[in-house]
């Protein structure tokens, strides 16, 4: 390949890369201003790409000088951009000024550019691949001028590093850049001055020196990003109250983020791939409540899942038992096959007792706490249906406290209130806990109903409930009791008028006794 070809490529790649990241920049809002510098010294950079290449391709030397005015003096004020671009990726601490304390930087480069053009220094070589700008002073300038700047950039971004490896916080964009930067200065202090000897045959430094910059500096600016992007995405996974836990396809876990284990690790602790998915099971294991609940749990991260799963479990943490959601989802790749799975644990335990709250608002009385008659009904029909079924028999206790409509005119309906829940706590204590219900028939008129109960026991469970109610020392009321096992084909309503007889018998013989069928 010719080197007119060999510059021309390396002048046309230059633009056209300069030229992607500043539409790139026009469309992606920069994430911070340190990239809205680099797009300006993307749109200088381009330009310079392009006087370079019409002051190669002309073919008239008077153009050419022209074009390398243009040329030269961008150049000059290229280290300024970059200047400025490291400040603000070094978030200032290169130097804090207002706009009108930063003119003073651009007074060499405007001076040189003023003196360039006032003496006619710029000249131009006609060589066998195109005219090149070429004066005495251009060495001077370059390690006066451009190699100072780029060699005070290249000792910030060290310090920068030093400063950082210090607090173990090391900064790899810092390091990339400043990388770049010797290369460059190495070009511009070895490779220039023998050029301009005849020594070397000359070649597009400034073009190969800025695209080399370019690749170090916009690699450096997307670590930086994604170092940001994952230290956001990290203490969001890591500050998040839900446990996450990250499985393999093979249901080995590899990631999870500190929610349920932060006591259980230490900072010395070898994180290896094996001692993760050892650690975080063993946990798990010890947590759920039933094991039978963790083997499922387990074949369902092990399984080729395909769909979301969901479940609840109960897991004892510190002594405190809680309820967990758990949804495990598959995790795809672009080919939609399954990479691993996701299981994250949602603490719901609050959400379930406000909802047991409101689900025993629906069935519960109000002032008594017993069971209203819409439960009732629904008891009834079950017991019902289950004698149909199995023959196996129950009871129901109708009750009526005597004279408590004379009570609360007596001692007033707060009072009265009150009699109504101590009896409803009384019946709660004599009969069968998580067997039997009390229910509110409607007024002073309560409802017991028995399940898997023959009538003999029932009665003796009746008579202990109207000792204890006459123990409680009410005053004046007592209590009357319908006791009523259920024979036949009866419906609901025909259960309970036959257990309100036997409980207004009762009542009509005197109260304060039990009546039965």
């Amino acid at each position: 390949m010719e080197s007119i070809n060999i510059f021309l490529a390396f002048a046309f790649l230059t633009a056209a890369f300069s030229f992607t990241v500043v539409i790139f920049s026009i469309y992606v809002k920069p994430f911070r201003e340190a990239t809205r510098f680099f797009t300006a010294l993307s749109v200088i950079i381009f330009f310079d790409s392009v006087v370079l290449i019409l002051t190669l391709s002309i073919g008239n030397k008077d153009s050419a000088v022209f074009w390398s005015y243009f040329m030269e003096i961008i150049t000059l004020f290229i280290p300024l951009l970059f200047i400025g671009f490291i400040n603000r990726f070094l978030d200032n601490r290169l130097v804090k000024l207002n706009p009108v304390y930063k003119i003073p930087f651009f007074i060499p480069a405007l001076g040189i550019s003023i003196y360039l053009i006032a003496n006619r220094s710029i000249e131009v070589r006609e060589f066998y691949f195109g005219y090149m700008p070429y004066y005495d002073e251009q060495f001077l300038i370059g390690v006066l001028y451009l190699v100072p700047i780029y060699l005070f950039i290249t000792i910030i971004l060290f310090r920068d590093v030093y400063r950082r490896s210090k607090k173990k916080k090391y900064n790899r964009p810092s390091i990339i850049m400043a990388c770049g930067f010797i290369v460059f200065l190495l070009i511009n202090i070895i490779y220039r001055p023998l050029s301009l000897k005849g020594l070397v045959e000359v070649l597009p430094v400034s073009s190969l020196s800025n695209l080399i910059l370019f690749l170090f500096i916009t690699i450096s600016l997307m670590n930086n990003r994604y170092s940001i992007q994952n230290k956001t995405l990290r203490k969001i996974f890591e500050d998040v109250d839900d446990c996450i836990i990250i499985t393999d396809s093979d249901g080995k876990v590899v990631e999870f983020n500190r929610c349920f284990f932060k006591d259980d690790f230490s900072p010395s602790d070898k994180m290896t791939s094996d001692f993760i998915d050892k650690t975080v099971k063993g946990k798990l294991k010890e947590y759920v409540k039933k094991p039978e609940d963790y083997k499922k749990l387990l074949k369902k991260l092990r399984s080729s899942l395909s769909k979301n799963y969901r479940t609840e479990i109960c897991l004892v943490r510190n002594g405190k038992e809680n309820i967990y959601e758990v949804l495990i989802s598959p995790i795809n790749d672009l080919d939609r096959r399954i990479v691993g799975k996701i299981a994250i644990f949602r603490d719901i335990t609050s959400r379930k007792h406000y909802q047991e709250d409101l689900r025993k608002q629906s069935l519960t009385d109000y002032l008594t706490g017993a069971y209203n008659i819409r439960y009732v009904y629904k008891v009834l029909k079950g017991e019902i249906s289950r004698y149909k079924r199995y023959k196996e028999t129950f009871c129901v206790f109708l009750m009526d406290i005597d004279k408590f409509k004379k009570y609360n005119d007596t001692y007033g309906h707060r009072k009265g209130d009150r009699l109504l829940k101590n009896a409803v706590k009384l019946f709660k204590r004599n009969i069968r806990e998580n067997i039997d219900i009390v229910g509110r028939y409607g007024g002073d008129e309560f409802i017991i109903i028995l399940s898997r109960i023959n009538l003999v026991k029932a009665i003796a469970m009746a008579k202990r409930i109207l000792a204890n109610f006459n123990k409680e020392s009410f005053e004046m009321v007592s209590l009357s009791i319908g006791v009523c096992e259920y024979r036949g084909n009866l419906d609901i309503n025909e259960l309970i008028n036959k257990a309100d007889d036997l409980m207004y018998k009762a009542k009509k013989s005197g109260g304060n006794r039990l009546a039965h069928n």
